[in-house]
């Protein structure tokens, strides 16, 4: 039956590839003045059908595109068409009035400020950029561990002090992320060569040391779940610092959600997810795929015993953030119906 459902799947993914000619949205906008908390995904949102594909409604080469301080709230936003193709432009400074665009002079130091208009919310992708982590069952067995801390008590949350063995050589005021291990995560495709794709290391906060030593004194400055005692620490990496550039996986493209973030029973908009691809398998980010429940159910043939395939439904847009060799985590960008474990991604 999973076979069968596949192979249906793909002629409704094939289908659904995009195609070479990006589609204006009904009743799009001739112009858009940009606001402080727009992105360039919805800002395109608000003209194409499929937002995702900003970079061409730009008309961006890759010295734009690597480019951060690029739009900014103010700017105005102008559709054209150049050879019969829907392009966006931006003036800087400028303002409509009776019809017309005004040009005013505005002074920007590129690079000076941090008002640039990002690809996605950052608010919504910074915090997983640097949480996510697959690793090997005991990887973390010998790393520092959370050995106690305020009042005796069995767990800690934000401004909570803790106490930990392992840092006696670490350097006072750095940041450790406390983690403990996850469950194993299971290949949702049974045909998959790969059926384990490593264990989840469960994000629980970030902590501050601050009195390094045999026993080494900690304040838990972050804190998305409790911390308890035998958790284990690790140095926090640096925010990495990107650039999103969406871009369609190839036609044909199938994968599966391992498991929605925390463990969440279905995930939404903005919610994140595990697939079970990776750069093994040719997974970078900024990938982005649909996502298809499997839902109705549909006669195969006309019998008196009925015999039934599920038709699955699309359910919204994903976009890869943050990969490994086996998985990668994938924000939802857009979503029409609920997301679960098992569902089914394929090209957009």
């Amino acid at each position: 039956m999973r076979k069968l459902l596949v192979s249906l799947f793909m002629s409704v993914s094939i289908a659904g590839v995009h195609a070479d000619d990006l589609t204006l949205k009904n009743g799009y906008p001739q112009t858009y003045t940009v606001k402080k908390g727009d992105t360039l995904w919805a800002i395109s949102g608000k003209f194409l059908k499929q937002p995702w594909r900003w970079p061409e409604l730009w008309n961006l080469n890759k010295s734009d595109i690597k480019n951060p301080h690029w739009i900014y709230p103010g700017d105005l936003i102008t559709l054209d068409f150049v050879n019969g193709k829907p392009r966006l432009s931006r003036s800087r400074g400028a303002k409509m009035s009776g019809g017309i665009v005004k040009l005013s002079p505005q002074v920007r130091v590129e690079g000076m400020d941090k008002d640039a208009i990002p690809a996605i919310p950052s608010s919504v992708i910074d915090p997983f950029l640097t949480q996510p982590k697959v690793i090997e069952e005991d990887e973390l067995k010998d790393s520092p561990r959370v050995a106690g801390g305020a009042e005796g008590r069995l767990s800690y949350g934000q401004f909570d002090y803790i106490y930990a063995t392992g840092l006696a050589n670490a350097k006072e005021g750095s940041i450790w992320q406390i983690y403990r291990q996850g469950k194993e995560m299971e290949n949702p495709d049974e045909d998959a060569e790969d059926s384990d794709l490593g264990f989840e290391a469960i994000y629980a906060a970030d902590a501050r040391l601050d009195v390094p030593g045999e026993v080494s004194k900690l304040t838990i400055v972050k804190a998305e779940r409790e911390v308890s005692q035998s958790d284990r620490l690790t140095p926090a990496p640096q925010a990495e610092l990107r650039n999103y550039v969406p871009h369609p996986v190839e036609p044909g493209f199938s994968a599966r959600v391992v498991k929605t973030y925390a463990d969440m029973a279905e995930g939404a908009q903005y919610y994140m997810v595990v697939i079970n691809k990776g750069t093994s398998s040719g997974m970078e980010v900024g990938h982005v795929m649909k996502v298809f429940n499997a839902g109705r159910k549909i006669l195969k043939e006309d019998k008196k015993e009925p015999d039934l395939l599920t038709l699955p439904e699309e359910a919204g847009t994903l976009m890869v953030f943050k990969t490994f060799e086996k998985i990668s985590y994938a924000l939802v960008m857009e979503s029409s119906r609920p997301i679960k474990d098992g569902d089914i991604l394929g090209a957009p």
